[in-house]
């Protein structure tokens, strides 16, 4: 199960967090980098920040950090770097750039508190993960994601219930070890699928995607349903699987983009709170028992890192050690 309660005992015991959330609130921009599983991470904290807390956060990709951003930092600016390992190349290229270009202050996200990047760093934030040992991240994403989300409610002084995030994972697990077998037949024989998020969902559909290509090998694309009509709707044929992925407040976007594929005669996955409409118009529904909407996106994500899994072992892949990648990319 996802370490969940390690993220939350720090923010609310530590000043560093407190200092954290006043540096943020304060800083003139807020850069923030990552790469893979982190990236996706972040790019939900960008949600996070935006709606909760009203501030703005400038995500990039680590190895393009350096050509996007670097050039404009100031020493009133931040950068948020997140890297599970706190040894990733990238990352720490991006450091490097933002120090070097007369950059302010490195708050890093990281769960290895004795890494180059927390060396790096004026603030560091432990996503308290404890030791992670399958290549793909799981656990350690969840953490990210429910760190930003805690940053951004410390930055309005505001905090969640943890036990409802707890409730709501552990019955996601129950539910997926039930459901999954459904789902696996609905894509049985194919060899690539879309899995669509609108708004806040969106970087959990390009972290599902990452998931199932890292340990399927099987080619899966994470896009925001908002732009999959403008040209790749073209891929889809009779019985061509898509997953959409829905908050609660989302639902009027998502039957547009249910009805968009399934007039194509596309099969859709529907991932959401329970709604009687959304399962009617779905070929399968996964009833995601969350309705909040920042707990829902994290939620979700557990229920796709679980058909990842079942599907590599399905197809007699070790979803822990998947060829060609390792758990720390020291290159650049």
């Amino acid at each position: 199960m996802p370490s969940l309660v390690g993220s939350e005992m720090c923010i609310r015991d530590s000043p560093v967090y407190r200092e954290a959330g006043k540096l943020i609130s304060s800083a003139r921009k807020i850069f923030t980098t990552g790469a893979g599983t982190s990236y996706h991470s972040l790019l939900l904290g960008t949600y996070f920040m935006s709606n909760i807390a009203n501030i703005s956060l400038l995500p990039s990709f680590a190895s393009d950090f350096q050509s996007l951003h670097a050039p404009l930092c100031t020493k009133d600016d931040i950068l948020i770097a997140v890297s599970q390992s706190g040894e990733t190349k990238d990352v720490k290229n991006a450091c490097e750039a933002f120090r070097a270009n007369n950059g302010g202050k490195i708050i890093s996200i990281l769960n290895n508190l004795n890494s180059t990047l927390a060396e790096k760093s004026d603030i560091i934030l432990p996503i308290a993960s404890d030791l992670e040992v399958s290549v793909p991240a799981t656990k350690t994403f969840t953490n990210q994601c429910l760190l930003f989300l805690l940053l951004a409610q410390q930055c309005i002084n505001k905090s969640i219930d943890i036990d409802r995030l707890k409730n709501a994972v552990e019955d996601t697990i129950s539910l997926s070890h039930r459901i999954t077998p459904s789902v696996l037949r609905s894509i049985k024989h194919r060899k690539e699928f879309y899995i669509l998020g609108f708004g806040i969902t969106y970087p959990v559909a390009l972290e599902a995607a990452l998931k199932i290509k890292e340990v399927s090998y099987l080619h899966c694309e994470g896009m925001h349903s908002g732009e999959f009509k403008h040209g790749p709707l073209s891929i889809v044929e009779d019985g061509y699987p898509v997953f959409i992925i829905s908050a609660k407040e989302d639902k009027i976007y998502t039957l547009s983009h249910i009805h968009e594929v399934k007039t194509r005669l596309g099969k859709v996955i529907t991932i959401a709170p329970e709604d009687e409409q959304l399962k009617a118009s779905s070929d399968v529904f996964v009833p995601i028992p969350c309705e909040d909407r920042y707990l829902f996106p994290i939620v979700a994500s557990v229920f796709f890192q679980i058909l990842a899994y079942k599907l590599a072992v399905d197809l007699g892949i070790d979803p822990d050690y998947p060829r060609n990648i390792s758990k720390t990319i020291t290159v650049d």
